[in-house]
């Protein structure tokens, strides 16, 4: 976003400035889940429309997250630089909820399955028996240990060389210790399971 480099001129105040950069990073969230939006449409399935429908709401929520950081004039600037993008994002989710019915659960539905020791219908069955796996069995992509004795010794570098949007799973095994950090995985460490 080229305006957020002239926005971030004419900002001297460190809370506004942590506004813009969290404004352009929920945008640029915005626009994958756009993409992600337009790739599920093509699957045309009950829960690819529910997931597209998800999708384009959080665009219009990111949007208004974004601006409520924002002071006078960098707001009025990133007004009008994602005006395309939220008036695209709007058009889109009217005419999906034109053509979707809400989807409305049976009483109870809910809380059964939240409540249920089984998983969530959304939860393919290959997840499912890995999620309930002891993890033992599991071939680690890399190894985490604080004694060295593994590829790296902190868990937030190990996720750093993650490849990013992967495709198939990325196993990162923790060893036992006390690891004091956080650790942040962002939105293109696609597929990365921690073991």
């Amino acid at each position: 976003m080229d305006t957020a480099n002239v926005i971030k001129l004419r900002i001297n105040n460190p809370r506004e400035e942590a506004a813009l950069r969290d404004c352009v990073e929920l945008m640029d969230l915005s626009m994958d889940r756009v993409w992600d939006s337009m790739v599920a449409l093509t699957k045309n399935t009950s829960d690819s429309l529910q997931d597209a429908h998800t999708w384009l709401s959080s665009v219009l929520t990111n949007h208004a997250s974004c601006l409520d950081g924002l002071e006078e004039p960098a707001k009025a600037l990133m007004v009008a630089e994602l005006e395309d993008l939220i008036s695209r994002s709007r058009t889109s989710l009217a005419m999906l909820v034109a053509v979707l019915p809400p989807k409305i659960p049976k009483v109870g539905h809910i809380i059964d399955e939240t409540l249920s020791e089984d998983f969530p219908s959304w939860v393919r069955s290959k997840d499912r028996r890995l999620l309930e796996s002891s993890g033992e069995n599991m071939k680690a992509n890399i190894v985490v240990a604080k004694d060295g004795s593994g590829n790296f010794k902190t868990v937030a570098e190990a996720v750093a060389f993650a490849p990013n949007k992967s495709k198939t799973r990325y196993v990162i095994h923790v060893k036992k210790g006390t690891y004091k950090e956080n650790v942040e995985i962002g939105k293109k460490k696609k597929n990365v399971m921690h073991l």
